[in-house]
């Protein structure tokens, strides 16, 4: 078995935790919808060892509405909510090369194809999304 790490809660003792059975959660999380990566980096430096080095954490894309700031008379013009390139290539880098990726593209905006330009690895062809 591998390291062990420690959960700590403000009501518990401290449990110890294998190395191994906290990916398994963390992978267990990372399938539910709504999730991110990003937030098990900031728990403790136990957990942000666990999940920076577990490549399979950093393989889910889904690119949807909430990465906007709508604009009301213009949609089309409406803005990224962070930085999702950077955020995207941090993931990338985190999955490594031969692991497939999950990409789930719900909306589509023209403020969003750089994000999807880093998910694909290149520059896809545009000319037929509607204006």
């Amino acid at each position: 078995m591998g390291m062990v790490f420690c959960f700590r809660s403000s009501r518990m003792a401290t449990v110890p935790l294998a190395y191994e059975l906290l990916a398994e959660i963390f992978k267990i999380y990372i399938s539910l919808p709504d999730t991110s990566p990003e937030i098990l980096l900031q728990v403790c430096r136990s957990w942000n060892a666990v999940a920076s080095n577990e490549a399979v954490l950093w393989t889910k894309f889904v690119v949807d509405y909430h990465m906007l700031n709508p604009t009301k008379d213009r949609p089309a013009l409406s803005s990224l909510t962070h930085d999702w390139i950077g955020i995207f290539k941090r993931r990338l880098a985190r999955a490594g090369p031969s692991l497939p990726l999950q990409v789930e593209i719900l909306t589509l905006n023209k403020s969003m194809l750089p994000v999807i330009d880093v998910i694909s690895g290149g520059v896809p062809d545009y000319t037929h999304l509607p204006q």
